[in-house]
């Protein structure tokens, strides 16, 4: 089969291209390429540089001062990372690793208490959930007896 016969069927040669319907038009920018409608007659690379132009005049432009004290209050917050690293030997700990309550990553030889600087009080929160889930019952004192 030739490229006609195909085209004839209604079939594309070359993967997806389109039979061109006019002529190539030299690039308008003057580089001496071809430029293409959908650049605006541009060809890629002057068309690259125009988008680079744009958008350095864009971001000249003077943001409101509402949007600078936004930029402030956002950048004043604390930022969280995700640690991917073990607290005490930097080695890597995989997708999950192991958190600590101190809020530190840790590897599987240092993810104990013991194996690493905790600074988690792990009594002081085993009375706390001790007392929550057991309140004290006892009944109002009596201040007169008779």
């Amino acid at each position: 089969m030739s490229y006609t016969s195909i085209n004839q069927v209604g079939g594309t040669l070359g993967g997806g291209r389109r039979p061109q319907s006019e002529a190539p038009r030299p690039c308008s920018g003057g580089c001496g390429f071809y430029g293409t409608a959908e650049n605006k007659g541009l060809c890629s690379k002057c068309y690259t540089a125009h988008l680079k132009d744009l958008m350095a005049k864009t971001d000249k432009r003077e943001p409101d001062d509402v949007t600078k004290t936004e930029i402030l209050n956002k950048s004043s917050s604390p930022v969280h990372v995700e640690r991917k690293r073990c607290g005490v030997c930097n080695k890597r700990v995989g997708l999950l690793g192991y958190e600590c309550r101190c809020g530190a990553t840790y590897c599987r030889l240092h993810r104990y208490p013991e194996a690493h600087p905790c600074g988690f009080d792990f009594k002081k929160a085993g009375k706390d959930a001790i007392r929550k889930e057991n309140p004290v019952c006892q009944s109002d004192k009596i201040i007169d007896r008779v």
